[in-house]
């Protein structure tokens, strides 16, 4: 820290023309100071200190994280408060107003729909893993009971039928029953073809759905209400789950069990912002049909 002195002495050598350098082995400072000096314009700010942030050992990691990935401020919360963070929320999302814009959010019209009533569905690619050695693709399974947005997750490298069962055996063990009605986006192992008229159903597909009692439904094409109240499942996990997961130098059993620990501790257990309830708690009234006995 240097005196208001030292600050007029520095500006007035600058501008007769003498080095920085130079004026720094005058006065008996160092280069930086001098910078300093020189760029602090106002004179009633020499000698004061700045007061430092509980957030300041955080933000190169927040900032590189966000430079390298799609990270919301919730996020970044979460992972520094993992890391020894004690502020506030808040406090991180102020810090970021000027690293990362706000994007609107489209509204959307949905649904409203009872306790134990349809349930959403949906797979897609998200990446790659690595898999017996190898970069395979990796793709995200996802169920959500609308009403209590209750939300089972499953990483596969595969997205055929012989896969997509299992996933949803494991899906309704998980949420303890099943809906009447599970809504799909369109995926090919579930319907085959799909116009205005018909929807051409994967009959191996559909036994299945009749041997264990509940009936498919398509969400219409360009028709985003018809997913009920679930907000864009693969893209909520993505940014919320995926985004700065080094996914490609892990092997699936350990993305899916990173990705259940945060089903349990993140997805299903905090507030939901639409329904102001944690998930977990709404849960037990969705009143689920047991699951048919398998031969």
């Amino acid at each position: 820290m240097i005196t208001l002195k030292e600050w007029a002495m520095i500006h007035d050598l600058f501008v007769q023309g003498v080095p920085k350098q130079r004026i720094a082995a005058r006065l008996g400072l160092d280069r930086k100071t001098v910078d300093r000096a020189l760029a602090q314009r106002d004179p009633r700010q020499v000698g004061r200190q700045r007061r430092g942030s509980i957030l300041d050992p955080y933000k190169p990691d927040l900032h590189h994280r966000l430079e390298k990935y799609d990270l919301t401020a919730q996020q970044l919360f979460q992972e520094i408060q993992d890391n020894g963070y004690p502020g506030s929320y808040d406090l991180v999302k102020r810090s970021l107003v000027t690293v990362k814009a706000s994007r609107p959010k489209p509204a959307v019209v949905r649904f409203e729909t009872a306790p134990g009533e349809p349930a959403h569905v949906d797979w897609g690619p998200l990446g790659w893993c690595r898999q017996d050695g190898y970069r395979a693709p990796l793709s995200c399974f996802v169920m959500t009971l609308c009403d209590s947005r209750m939300r089972e997750v499953e990483w596969t490298v595969a997205q055929d039928l012989a896969t997509l069962r299992p996933c949803h055996l494991h899906a309704f063990r998980f949420v303890g029953g099943l809906t009447a009605t599970l809504r799909y986006d369109h995926l090919k192992t579930v319907a085959l073809a799909h116009t205005a008229e018909a929807i051409e159903w994967n009959p191996q597909f559909l036994d299945f759905a009749r041997h264990d009692g509940f009936r498919p439904e398509r969400c219409l094409p360009g028709r985003q209400e018809t997913k009920g109240k679930v907000e864009r499942p693969i893209g909520y996990i993505r940014s919320h789950f995926f985004a700065g997961l080094e996914g490609e130098m892990m092997e699936l059993e350990v993305i899916n069990a990173q990705a259940w620990h945060w089903r349990d501790h993140r997805a299903n257990g905090r507030v939901h912002r639409t329904t102001q309830a944690v998930p977990v708690a709404r849960w037990p009234a969705e009143h689920l049909r047991p699951l048919a006995q398998r031969a």
